[in-house]
């Protein structure tokens, strides 16, 4: 899992859970916050409402939340990863 990786020296982690329902992923992200804090970046997927419970995560977009930003720009400041996959 995150601790195991971060141990191992990962500096970039992904909290992916597809099928994971929004307010578990929400608890599974509070957690992976602690296990990641000055070892590793963590990037997080969620509604961007959440950006200000998360602040020092990363946050690879949906593609629908990609669809929606695209012509206002970046939902959030520069000094934060921001990822979208396009496949």
């Amino acid at each position: 899992g995150i601790r195991t990786a971060v141990a191992a020296g990962i500096k970039l982690v992904q909290l992916r859970a597809p099928n994971m329902y929004d307010p578990k992923y929400r608890d599974v992200a509070v957690d992976a916050v602690g296990l990641c804090a000055g070892k590793a970046q963590l990037m997080l997927k969620g509604p961007l409402e959440w950006l200000g419970d998360f602040p020092a995560a990363g946050w690879h977009l949906t593609s629908e939340q990609l669809r929606k930003y695209a012509s206002k720009g970046r939902p959030f400041p520069e000094d934060r990863w921001l990822a979208a996959s396009c496949h």
